[in-house]
């Protein structure tokens, strides 16, 4: 992996980071992988050519059920975490997807509102019985100010080309006070991950953006948030994306349960400075007014 300074003359144009709108940018080769940018500032690293994500409509309800079944835990967590930090109320799941999550958090006694980009990822979830589903994008947020008391983006911003408006948008709705709660894919892992020679290609995501627990913090706070905590996210159980008779291969769990064992006992070590899982996640708030 070989980095080169850009600036302003050396190809990078007026190009600035997507997060701290540092303009100080490197060219980052990985091999098997597009042409990534880093930012010195806040150590962002970045795709030069964004991503747009295609929903694919192969992935039935059956599959996407199988996902949010691979994440229950992740999920049931989150939820008795943000219940310690916040009474019961209302909750927004920004990017629901198949409405997994909205679906548990209603079940919990959140009164839930859910949007997503993609019409069919909606209809996915409205026939989940999430509740109100609407489609929407999350840096136009249709809703009004100080609405909620809680919002959620499970792995969203790290697909925006512009990440700050989804963010300030999620602030605008939040009630004095409210919690933010996101997860999004560990860049620096992800990226380490594809310079591994003996690792498939598959098992690194390499979205839009790839947030560090560093940027993703340098994010929350660019948007206005305060009482920032990054941390490691669990890893989900076995293969989600496999049969059901190969979910919970042995192998492959015992090898994710191990990691992600490992990786929580070095973020309380290190007390969260080194976030090794394949997910990182930031609860923050929206400063009281």
């Amino acid at each position: 992996m070989t980095d080169r300074h850009l600036g302003s003359d050396q190809g990078g144009g007026s190009r600035t980071c997507p997060v701290c709108q540092g303009a100080d940018l490197f060219d980052l080769s990985v091999r098997r992988t597009p042409p990534l940018l880093r930012c010195r500032s806040c150590r962002l690293i970045f795709r030069r050519d964004p991503v747009h994500a295609v929903v694919d409509e192969r992935m039935n309800r059956e599959r996407l059920g199988r996902l949010g079944e691979a994440r229950h835990p992740i999920y049931t967590s989150t939820l008795e975490k943000l219940g310690v930090h916040r009474r019961l109320g209302t909750l927004l799941d920004i990017g629901c997807g198949n409405g997994y999550f909205a679906r548990l958090a209603h079940q919990s006694g959140w009164r839930v509102a859910a949007f997503d980009s993609s019409e069919y990822l909606c209809r996915q979830a409205r026939g989940f019985g999430t509740g109100m589903v609407v489609r929407a994008y999350a840096q136009s947020v249709p809703f009004s100010e100080r609405q909620f008391d809680v919002v959620t983006l499970w792995d969203v911003i790290d697909h925006l080309e512009h990440p700050i408006p989804a963010l300030t948008e999620a602030l605008r709705v939040l009630r004095p006070g409210g919690l933010l709660y996101l997860r999004v894919r560990n860049g620096p892992i992800h990226v380490g991950l594809r310079r591994l020679l003996l690792v498939p290609k598959a098992a690194s995501v390499m979205h839009t953006q790839m947030f560090s627990g560093s940027s993703l913090a340098t994010a929350l706070n660019v948007a206005g948030f305060t009482e920032i905590r990054t941390d490691v996210s669990s890893l989900t159980t076995g293969n989600p994306y496999a049969s059901p008779a190969q979910q919970g291969a042995g192998t492959l769990k015992a090898f994710k349960n191990l990691w992600s064992a490992g990786a929580k006992l070095t973020s309380r070590l290190t007390h969260r400075h080194l976030l090794l899982a394949p997910s990182i996640q930031a609860l923050a708030r929206r400063p009281l007014e």
